[in-house]
């Protein structure tokens, strides 16, 4: 008998250990959300106007965010203002820093004083480095002598990057334009790069026409 209410007392204790561990709190996630960016901040460099919408961001290893994002529009200030914009979440009480909008020049090949119209894709980082790479579209960037002595404009639109810390073209619609070779096509030297060009080679990457089919 006294064996028997041993085991009985031996059961309870082990059946209310187990609800205890049952009904303990799980462990929270490892990390913390943090705020990169939201409608309180203002937008750099003007500190003007707050942002007000925003594309999906891309962020690298070391906690670098890059986001296209824009602000309302309307009086006094006119137009909204749009670009891209990063920042450091690595440290603590960064600040945003603009990397383009709409009063940035676009960098050469630029012998009209041309700025950024609008950047139509959200912005992509490097996995491991802060090298960015944004599309951008703008007003022809481009002024040159044709072979018969007339003059045409090119260049409103590329893809633009800044490898060194300052933004460079990495290409650009600039047709046949003189000294500007290696914007042409890689290994097709007589193809320049032309809207469809531009568009199969950076965006949908497949296409029927000639010269246009692989991917840059």
């Amino acid at each position: 008998m006294r064996l028997s209410y041993s085991r009985l007392t031996l059961a309870v204790a082990a059946a209310m250990m187990i609800a205890t561990a049952s009904a303990a709190p799980k462990d929270e996630p490892g990390f913390d959300w943090a705020t990169v960016v939201n409608n309180n901040d203002v937008m750099p460099p003007l500190e003007v106007r707050n942002f007000n919408s925003y594309n999906q961001p891309s962020v690298n290893t070391d906690g670098l965010v890059v986001f296209r994002a824009r602000s309302r529009g309307g009086p006094p200030l006119g137009p909204p203002t749009h670009g891209i914009y990063l920042r450091d979440m690595s440290e603590a009480d960064s600040e945003i820093a603009s990397v383009l909008d709409k009063t940035t020049l676009v960098p050469h090949p630029n012998n009209l004083g041309a700025v950024f119209v609008e950047t139509p894709s959200f912005p992509r980082i490097d996995m491991a480095f802060d090298t960015i790479a944004t599309r951008g579209n703008h007003k022809p960037s481009w002024r040159y002598q044709l072979g018969d002595g007339t003059e045409t404009r090119a260049g409103t639109t590329g893809i633009y990057a800044n490898p060194y810390g300052k933004l460079i073209t990495g290409a650009a619609k600039l047709g046949d334009a003189p000294d500007l070779q290696f914007f042409r096509v890689p290994e097709l030297p007589s193809l320049p790069v032309t809207r469809s060009c531009l568009r199969v080679t950076i965006r949908s990457m497949t296409s029927a026409r000639p010269g246009c089919t692989s991917a840059f």
